[in-house]
C-alpha cells in the first residue's frame, strides 16, 4: 500500500514482519545509513518500522539491489518502490509505504 501527500518527502515502511525487516531493511541500513531518516525500529516480536529520505541517491541505492545481494531482500519490492520514488520526487510528493 503506498500513500502520497504534499509535505515533506520520506518513504516510511511499517512491517508486521519484524523478521524479515532485520533480514533486509537493517542490512540496508548498515550499508547506506545517508538515505535512511534515524536508524529502523525492530523489536523482534512481529513490529518493525524505517523511514528512507525520497531523494536521487535513495532510487538509485534501491535501483542497484536489483544487482548486488543484501540480506534476503526481494529485490522487485525494492525495484518497484524506486519507480514509485522516481514518480513521487517527480511530483513533490511525500511518500509512505507499508510493507
Amino acid at each position: 500500500m503506498i500513500h502520497f501527500t504534499k509535505e515533506n518527502k520520506y518513504l516510511g515502511g511499517w512491517a508486521f514482519d519484524g523478521f524479515t525487516t532485520l533480514k533486509t531493511i537493517i542490512p540496508l541500513y548498515e550499508r547506506h545509513p545517508e538515505v535512511f531518516e534515524g536508524e529502523p525500529y525492530s523489536d523482534h516480536d512481529g513490529y518493525a518500522a524505517f523511514e528512507i529520505k525520497v531523494s536521487e541517491d535513495a532510487i538509485q541505492i534501491l535501483v542497484d539491489l536489483k544487482y548486488s545481494y543484501i540480506g534476503d531482500a526481494e529485490y522487485d519490492f525494492f525495484e518497484a518502490v524506486a519507480k514509485a520514488m522516481r514518480m513521487a520526487l517527480d511530483r513533490g510528493y511525500k511518500m509512505s509505504v507499508a510493507i
